[in-house]
């Protein structure tokens, strides 16, 4: 599993620098999968930060992040502008309006504050089981791989991807992370 892990690892680097590169190399283009692509390989990579423990951890972070996911889209997405509309930046947008009516868009800004950390879970569990199947594994520079590149791509990388669909974003105003696109530091 070791070198199969390694491959994992750099794959999962090379495709989430790439979306991230051609989101910047093409910030007029809409294209849902590169806007969510890299979440998604973040996702899966977390996943695979919990194998060593045993497949039911890796499964149940999945399914976490499925729920995670759900209580994002059904509280915030129908007070968005964009729901109901078939431009939306990310794919959320058309998983939302099949799961909710259309809210108040004067909410959008208050749901997404009270909401968000949510979604942080699904940043925090892999890395806390990335530290415990580390502590089990004999194999340390393996562990410590997958964490540095699940670290690269969920904080660094990720944030860096969205940054373009940020910047011309419909609720960039009203968005409580509209505040840094133009922060240099902050990627997104």
């Amino acid at each position: 599993m070791i070198p199969a892990g390694y491959s994992v690892a750099v794959l999962a680097l090379l495709s989430t620098a790439a979306l991230a590169a051609w989101s910047h190399a093409h910030p007029e283009q809409h294209n849902r999968f590169m806007h969510d692509g890299p979440v998604m390989i973040m996702y899966g990579l977390g996943a695979w930060l919990f194998l060593p423990i045993g497949w039911f951890w890796s499964v149940a972070y999945l399914m976490t992040v499925v729920m995670c996911n759900l209580w994002f889209v059904v509280r915030v997405c129908p007070h968005c502008v964009y729901h109901g509309r078939t431009d939306g930046p990310s794919l959320y947008c058309a998983l939302a309006t099949r799961l909710a009516d259309t809210g108040a868009p004067q909410l959008f800004a208050s749901r997404f504050r009270h909401t968000a950390g949510v979604l942080s879970i699904n940043w925090v569990l892999p890395i806390i089981g990335g530290v415990v199947a580390l502590r089990q594994m004999n194999e340390s520079p393996y562990g410590l791989t997958l964490l540095a590149v699940f670290g690269l791509i969920a904080f660094y990388l990720v944030p860096t991807s969205a940054k373009p669909s940020c910047q011309r974003c419909l609720n960039k105003e009203t968005c409580p992370r509209g505040k840094h696109i133009k922060d240099p530091v902050y990627p997104c």
